[in-house]
């Protein structure tokens, strides 16, 4: 595997394990706030994908930056 492969593959890795660990201390926070179930995994939701845009766009302003 080409070390460019690998490195994008770890990236790749890092943002969902990052979106995952958000997502998972949303639900928590919500859940201890006294949200009812459905409100926690709303809020979970929101802040995978809140995290995962914010890599996401971060990775591709690097890429316009650095180029291929």
């Amino acid at each position: 595997m080409p070390a460019r492969t690998a490195i994008l593959l770890l990236a790749l890795a890092l943002v969902l394990l990052t979106a995952a660990g958000a997502a998972a201390v949303a639900g928590a926070v919500a859940r201890w706030g006294g949200a009812t179930a459905p409100e926690c995994v709303a809020a979970a939701g929101r802040a995978a994908a809140a995290t995962l845009m914010v890599c996401l766009t971060g990775a591709a302003v690097f890429v316009a930056a650095v180029g291929t």
